[in-house]
């Protein structure tokens, strides 16, 4: 291991030179999760003092290369001092994306457009093999909360992928490690491995709703585990992204009832393929208890196996394809001494997120044209309606007869209209003949005006020449005369 100062951006050397004294160092690393190193040092020995907050220290970790970890934390007492200190990868923690926007883009691109977006330029790069391209607007975020941060739309979340960090290199692959064939079978009483099953989150049976409450004939389609349990476990996923209409033109819209049906079932088969049907499971693997036992020599095999790798267990009479998700390397010994097996799948909750993500999938490049994508698409998918038309007046209207009508557009000299109480109103939704704009929400691109008055101003662009409100925010904001309690 070598010290180097936090300035330090030539690695290719010794730095300060080594730390020789080394008493102890873990790493922990976890996928798209916690990636640390922790230190334990004689307080007076070699290089000892620059072993001080934001010094880094090159480390080798458990794939074999070398990393980089930024000093974080120092605790000193009579005899040693005890550093933690972080990947170099979140070094990103301290950057700034003020309002970024990767529009359409494939893994790849949508990583170097988050890194070559940020408020100072950095060393990192980003290499992806995931082809799939995705959406995003990340305003005010850090670059290490929109690439794994949990939001909605953090590129874990979008593409589903997996972090492996190699200092200034972000790889963010499809998945991590490689399947070895390594089998675990469990004896009785094994000291060193611990085994957790989790039933809570699992469903055998599924019932699938479509868009506009599209259902199976059948209703409900069966995990072939069903009988594995006392009884069902029922729930409802909404898939709104299977759409059926026979007479539309567009495409992603089913136009045959049997073809909507058949990709709810194919949808529903995916869950279950994906280990909705089966418990939840994570088996804690400790190498020094371990090796005191006789079975040892039946689990030697796991000594291969790396973060990422894909292991089968067999656990309640089923064979589960399980990931090491954590892992624990000693650098003095040279050997992982700790893993965290389990089912590297999102739990049902987490699912059903991930579905109505994928439904809503991209964010808009902005507020105005996420507007006017909800606005057309409440135009265009319409159906039904009555127009009634008199001597002066034109309404549209949800019934055929004003008298019952509750859902009434009335146009005249006087303006247009919208009411949702029938054609007296009140109508909540106005523009009249005096030049005034009656509504709830109003989207713009620029507003431009002689005289702004609100409790709470917002907006991207807002000009004129009196802006008056309570509290007034914005990104460009310009007028002769602009007065509030909070800017």
């Amino acid at each position: 291991m070598k010290i180097y100062e936090s300035n330090t951006i030539d690695f290719n050397n010794n730095g300060l030179g080594f730390l020789t004294d080394t008493i102890s160092c873990i790493i922990d690393d976890e996928i798209n999760g916690n990636y640390t190193l922790t230190l334990e040092y004689i307080k007076d020995g070699h290089l000892a003092e620059h072993l001080i907050e934001e010094n880094i220290i090159k480390s080798k970790v458990a794939d074999g290369t070398e990393q980089l970890f930024r000093i974080k934390i120092v605790q000193k007492n009579f005899k040693t001092i005890i550093v933690t200190a972080q990947h170099i990868f979140y070094d990103l923690l301290n950057n700034f994306l003020e309002d970024v926007y990767p529009q359409n883009l494939n893994g790849s691109a949508f990583l170097n457009h988050i890194l070559s977006n940020t408020n100072f330029t950095t060393s990192f790069t980003g290499n992806s093999n995931i082809s799939d391209a995705k959406s995003a607007r990340y305003i005010r975020k850090n670059p290490v909360m929109a690439i794994m941060g949990d939001i909605d739309n953090s590129m874990i979340n979008l593409f589903g992928g997996e972090l492996k960090r190699d200092n200034f290199t972000i790889n963010f692959l499809t998945r991590v490690g490689n399947n070895n064939g390594v089998k675990l079978l469990f004896g009785k009483n094994i000291t060193g491995i611990d085994v957790t099953i989790d039933i809570t989150n699992i469903a055998t049976r599924v019932m699938p709703q479509g868009f506009d409450g599209l259902l199976l004939p059948e209703k409900y389609i069966d995990s072939p585990l069903i009988n594995s349990y006392p009884t069902p476990k029922i729930v409802k996923i909404e898939f709104d992204d299977i759409k059926y209409d026979p007479d539309s033109t567009e495409s992603g819209i089913y136009t045959n009832i049997n073809d909507a049906y058949d990709a709810l079932r194919a949808k529903v088969q995916e869950q279950y393929n994906n280990g909705l049907d089966k418990p939840q499971i994570n088996i804690n693997v400790d190498w020094i208890e371990l090796s005191k036992t006789n079975e040892y020599k039946n689990y030697t095999n796991l000594e291969k196996v790396n973060i990422g790798d894909t292991i089968t267990a067999n656990v309640l009479n089923m064979d589960y394809e399980t990931r090491v998700i954590a892992t624990r390397y000693d650098v003095l010994e040279d050997r992982i001494v700790n893993f965290q097996i389990g089912t590297f799948k999102p739990t049902l909750v987490n699912s059903i997120n991930r579905i109505t993500q994928e439904i809503e999938e991209t964010l808009p490049t902005s507020i105005l044209e996420e507007a006017q994508v909800n606005a057309t698409n409440l135009i265009t998918s319409a159906m039904g309606g009555y127009v009634y038309k008199t001597q002066s007046e034109l309404f549209i209207m949800d019934t055929d007869n004003p008298n019952t009508a509750t859902k009434v557009w009335r146009w005249n000299l006087n303006g247009l209209a919208y009411s949702s109480n029938g054609i007296n109103g009140p109508y909540t939704l106005a523009m009249t003949m005096d030049g005034k704009i009656v509504a709830d929400f109003i989207t713009t691109g620029t507003l431009s005006a002689d005289r702004v008055s609100g409790g709470t101003l917002s907006g991207t662009t807002i000009n004129g020449n009196t802006i008056t409100g309570g509290t007034i925010s914005g990104t460009n904001i310009s007028g002769s005369n602009i007065s509030s309690s909070n800017i």
